[in-house]
């Protein structure tokens, strides 16, 4: 193979695996099973999911990857 493929090569396994192992969550959410007939707030609704899903895993907190989503931040985030 010529140098020009392996590099193209190796440059598509090197994105692919930045993807695949960019982010991760250790805690599974299960959204409720009910419909939500009320407006949905950021705050009371996304912020939770955000800090347990992104901020506490390790990821995107203050000082880790951007965006910062830690509780106070989340929404200027």
């Amino acid at each position: 193979m010529s140098k020009k493929i392996i590099a193209i090569t190796l440059i598509l396994v090197v994105t692919c695996m930045v993807f695949v192992t960019g982010c991760y969550k250790v805690i599974t959410v299960i959204p409720p099973s009910e419909e939500v007939t009320r407006p949905v707030s950021f705050k009371d609704d996304l912020t939770p999911i955000l800090a347990a899903s992104c901020s506490l895993s390790g990821c995107h907190n203050t000082g880790g990857l951007k965006p910062d989503l830690t509780v106070d931040k989340a929404y200027n985030s």
